[in-house]
């Protein structure tokens, strides 16, 4: 497409080049944004452009931004960042590209003397927009945990983009995808063109910097629009941290530092997780990248197991040394068609300060997490042993499966140096009325794994498919207290009498990051004094927000499906606090709630920062419900008995919430002239009557 001749390409950034001061902006990504569908046109838009030839910057410039009339900042930001990246910079030219032109800094790249930044900030700027490149150190591919940063020799390039008054970070090469196949479009089979496909990577549009400073690292301290910026040696700290450990909403809990040590050969590293999310590990020698050790794979030396929103992987080291311990997930969508792939989320370094005792390969079983979980679920069983680890002094174990629905299952006991065939008769398993009772008779103590296998008669036939797995230790209680197991946080045990408390520690209100992590310690009665816990730092203030973020508390709407998940939409979860042992929390408290007429979803309306409020009609009247002066009415006990009653917000429709949320978040983007406006948008426009959802 060719710009008209009336058409103007002019920088902003040259004709302002102060850009506004850096800061913080108001709004996280999420208030901006939850699902990419939002951009459907403009990207279809921007990919349309990318797959043609310009003559000059102009007609590029005119064809993305102008030609669709894009009215806000936002639009004209995602238009350019989508069409970076799906556009192949090293075959961009012009007819001619002058020195100090757009043409020229957009043909740079491919002679490599040009960045994705610079491009996007150059984009920007003849769009309207404040745009700055921001330099500084990458956590890239070749980045391990422990690794430092040498020097002022910058290894990367990102940029702020100011956006309806606020400033936000985008990294348009890292969310530029490899070509990942060519393929002949319908359209073109007559011609046999070749057409490039490419991914992206939302994450780094508009990046929350509480997310972003775990891999990039501003130079210009400002620019990291954090409230209080991290130092670079405490950026090398954090662990490695790739996209998709936001994407499937997990955050660290045990361990808030990349290089970790171990207590006598052995640790447990637990991270959370809101979104449903399968996960398995991987573990290498740091010196040589070596995965097994004496012939067994390293793998096999770590027990994963999950529950209650959270993942614990319990590593007992075979030798001292460092060790690369990488941890992978896979967000359980539903979508067909989906690859069933595990991608690369998070990495720490541990360093294991000698072998443990009982290092040994786990018994060699099907799958690497152990405990009953989605699958158990779905064969519509519900498990008496919610636990992984099973514990006999005697070597008799019995557990049940209670049936939800018609369902078969067949147990296969596992342990190293004894033969399958050998272990068969110490097994078995009865139907018991609406249960399947499980019962084994070790025959020698030592380490077991006792594999389930599932069955669903109304579409599976002859097969039995691996559901779940449990670990079993056949030991006197003395061994089973010293076991590897007990490092995970559900399992250690602190005498009521020496419960642990912090000195010196984390104080929200504090900005001393570094002089609270190097305080982090913990002293008491029975303790001799303080006991270095440097392997359980706090995080920086501004990374405690990704919890809130991400999974202090579960959201309903990404709840998971296993079966033990602790109770969602408010009520309390046991949760673990580093130091002080087992938890127990008082039964969840249910409030009566009375007048909930029928309610259905509303419709929203999207907002950009600033936008314009409807208006209030003449008409009407903002009246309070009482004075000051009138006393409300008294409250009143429920009525004991059955009754009509709904007994929690869990009644309520949540897809209702849901739109009342947004339409909030939306009404925030605008300013009022008044109160009485307010109260018009907020509540009287969408015509809402429920007294709930008033509140909310």
């Amino acid at each position: 497409m060719k710009a008209p001749n009336h058409f103007q390409a002019v920088n902003l950034l040259t004709q302002q080049p102060n850009v506004p001061p850096p800061a913080r902006s108001r709004y996280r990504k999420f208030d901006i944004y939850r699902d990419v569908g939002q951009f459907r046109f403009i990207d279809e838009h921007a990919i349309s452009v990318a797959s043609q030839d310009h003559k000059t910057f102009r007609d590029l410039i005119w064809h993305l931004v102008y030609s669709q009339n894009y009215q806000s900042d936002l639009d004209k930001a995602r238009a350019i960042f989508r069409w970076m990246t799906c556009k192949n910079m090293y075959t961009i030219s012009f007819a001619n590209a002058p020195k100090g032109s757009p043409e020229e800094v957009l043909e740079s790249f491919k002679n490599k003397k040009g960045t994705y930044a610079r491009i996007y900030e150059t984009l920007c700027g003849y769009a309207g927009l404040f745009c700055t490149v921001l330099t500084g150190f990458a956590k890239g591919l070749d980045y391990r945990p422990g690794d430092k940063f040498k020097g002022t020799e910058y290894n990367h390039s990102w940029n702020a983009v100011y956006i309806d008054n606020n400033w936000y970070l985008v990294d348009s090469h890292w969310a530029t995808r490899y070509l990942i196949s060519e393929k002949n479009m319908p359209e073109n089979l007559a011609s046999h063109r070749t057409v490039a496909v490419y991914e992206y990577d939302d994450f780094y549009f508009m990046t929350d910097p509480e997310q972003l400073i775990y891999s990039h690292w501003s130079q210009r301290e400002k620019w990291q629009l954090l409230s209080r910026p991290l130092s670079l040696s405490e950026f090398e700290d954090l662990p490695l941290v790739k996209s998709y450990f936001f994407k499937c909403g997990m955050y660290f809990m045990s361990h808030q530092k990349g290089v970790v040590p171990t207590q006598k050969g052995k640790i447990a590293i637990t991270v959370g997780f809101v979104k449903p999310t399968n996960f398995t590990y991987k573990i290498v020698f740091a010196e040589n990248g070596d995965e097994t050790f004496k012939g067994q794979k390293l793998k096999s030396y770590a027990l994963q197991e999950t529950s209650y929103n959270e993942v614990t992987f319990i590593l007992r080291a075979p030798k001292s040394g460092p060790y690369y311990f990488t941890i992978f997930a896979q967000l359980l969508t539903g979508d067909i068609g989906v690859k069933n792939v595990f991608t690369a989320s998070a990495e720490y370094k541990i360093i294991a300060d000698s072998a443990a005792s009982d290092a040994v390969p786990l018994p060699n079983c099907s799958d690497s997490n152990w405990g009953p979980g989605i699958p158990v679920d779905q064969l519509g069983l519900e498990p008496s042993q919610k636990d992984a680890i099973i514990t006999t002094a005697d070597g008799k174990v019995q557990m049940e499966f209670k049936k939800n629905r018609p369902a078969y299952i067949l147990c296969k006991l596992r342990k190293p140096g004894m033969r399958d065939e050998d272990l068969e008769r110490y097994v078995s398993d009865r139907e018991q009325g609406d249960s399947i009772v499980v019962t084994a008779n070790l025959p020698v103590p030592g380490e077991y794994g006792l594999e389930i296998y599932g069955n669903d008669p109304a579409k599976d036939g002859d097969t039995y498919t691996h559901v779940c797995q449990y670990f079993v230790h056949f030991a006197q209680p003395t061994e089973q207290a010293s076991a590897f197991y007990q490092e995970a946080p559900k399992r250690r045990q602190v005498p009521p009498a020496q419960q642990a408390y912090i000195t010196n520690g984390y104080n929200p209100d504090s900005a001393g990051l570094s002089q609270n992590m190097a305080n982090m310690n913990m002293g008491g009665p029975g303790f001799g004094g303080e006991i270095d816990l440097d392997s359980l730092p706090p995080p920086p203030p501004e990374l405690l927000q990704q919890q809130y973020l991400y999974g202090t508390v579960p959201d309903s709407r990404q709840q998971g499906v296993y079966s033990q998940f602790a109770t969602p939409q408010g009520q309390a979860s046991q949760g673990f606090t580093p130091g002080t042992g087992n938890v127990q929390m008082p039964p969840p408290q249910k409030a009566g709630v009375t007048n909930v007429p029928p309610s259905k979803p509303i419709q929203v309306e999207k907002r950009s920062v600033g936008q314009q409020p409807p208006t209030a009609p003449s008409t009407f009247k903002l009246v309070p419900v009482r004075t000051e002066q009138e006393k409300p009415p008294p409250p009143v006990a429920p009525p004991a008995g059955p009754s009509n009653l709904k007994p929690s917000l869990d009644q309520i429709d949540r897809q209702v919430l849901h739109t009342v949320d947004d339409h909030a978040i939306q009404v925030s983007k605008s300013e009022h002239p008044s109160f009485r406006e307010l109260v018009w948008d907020l509540i009287f426009s969408k015509h809402i009557s429920n007294e709930l959802e008033k509140v909310r």
